[in-house]
């Protein structure tokens, strides 16, 4: 007899994201499921201000399994969480943001590994779509395949994770690397964490300079302000690794050779203003702006990216 499927409450984080949030909805809702059943979604809307929360009320009208929790301003993404938590039923939770669409079977392959008692936290694999082909294109293009030869060596969580629910709150100071802050209580609840590279979903990263800089740069500041709280350094900080990744990464794909050189001098001043800002000046970026030019990702975007490789993601 087939064990029943893995109950999953799965959460959609939003801030202003009326022209994603809908697809980012249908994707979860059009899941390929079997091992797994999606038994309830909250969207949990941040102090929008434009129509997403209009847009998610619609989104889910005909969806009984999906509801819409609203906070009456932003208070940064551990509040979300908690906001969350409070709601959610069952003791496998599943993150994933608003402004990015999950490929179908994502959910299938990120949370079949939770079934191993061992297994506390899974991480998917997240590809960009990008409108252009500049150098800051190309530079999240490498961004996100290094990631991806990186969680091959060891998982470094974001944008898509699937966890059991060993904490009821996320305690602490805010933060915003809050995969990260995850993956810590994981390690320390005794667990594993594991990186599925089928568990694919599409983003998009900032279309401008300053904007990929303050990405970067925000997500530097919140590692630091995490090795100092926690003790806990997240894979990308670890110079061996990176090297590790890099070097299988380039035989992989000769052809970025000459696309690495700008995305490392970008991460190399992001990185440098990140410990200026947090070893000087005491920053911790547990708030902060969202980046306009990363939005407007479409499902008809992720076809066309489909399309132009051929079929393959």
């Amino acid at each position: 007899m087939a064990p029943s499927p893995l109950q999953l409450s799965v959460a959609v984080f939003a801030h202003n994201e009326a022209g994603t949030v809908a697809d980012c909805i249908a994707s979860i809702a059009d899941a390929r499921t079997r091992a797994v059943e999606v038994a309830e979604v909250i969207v949990v809307s941040s102090g929008s201000t434009d129509d997403t929360d209009a847009r998610v009320r619609a989104a889910i009208a005909d969806l009984p399994h999906m509801r819409l929790v609203q906070e009456a301003t932003k208070r940064g993404k551990a509040s979300a969480i908690n906001s969350f938590l409070r709601e959610a039923r069952y003791g496998h939770c599943v993150f994933t943001n608003a402004d990015t669409i999950l490929h179908e079977d994502a959910l299938e392959h990120l949370c079949a590994p939770l079934r191993d008692p061992q297994i506390g936290m899974t991480g998917g694999h997240p590809i960009p779509v990008m409108p252009g082909r500049d150098v800051v294109a190309r530079s999240i293009e490498v961004f996100w395949e290094l990631h991806h030869e990186l969680c091959l060596l060891a998982p470094k969580m974001g944008e898509l994770v699937a966890f059991q629910r060993v904490f009821d709150v996320l305690e602490g100071p805010e933060t915003g690397a809050d995969e990260d802050w995850i993956h810590s209580e994981i390690l320390r609840a005794g667990l594993q964490a594991r990186y599925v590279p089928e568990a694919i979903l599409y983003n998009r990263g900032p279309t401008l300079l300053r904007d990929f800089l303050a990405h970067r740069h925000r997500m530097a500041v919140q590692h630091r302000v995490l090795v100092a709280r926690r003790g806990f350094a997240p894979a990308s900080r670890n110079p061996h690794l990176l090297r590790a990744a890099l070097a299988n990464y380039l035989r992989k794909r000769p052809d970025r050779w000459s696309a690495v050189p700008a995305a490392a001098a970008l991460e190399a001043i992001a990185r440098s203003w990140a410990l200026v800002d947090h070893a000087w000046r005491g920053r911790t970026e547990s708030h902060w702006r969202p980046l306009a030019s990363s939005k407007g990702l479409t499902r008809a975007d992720i076809a066309a990216h489909r399309i132009a490789r051929g079929g393959r993601d």
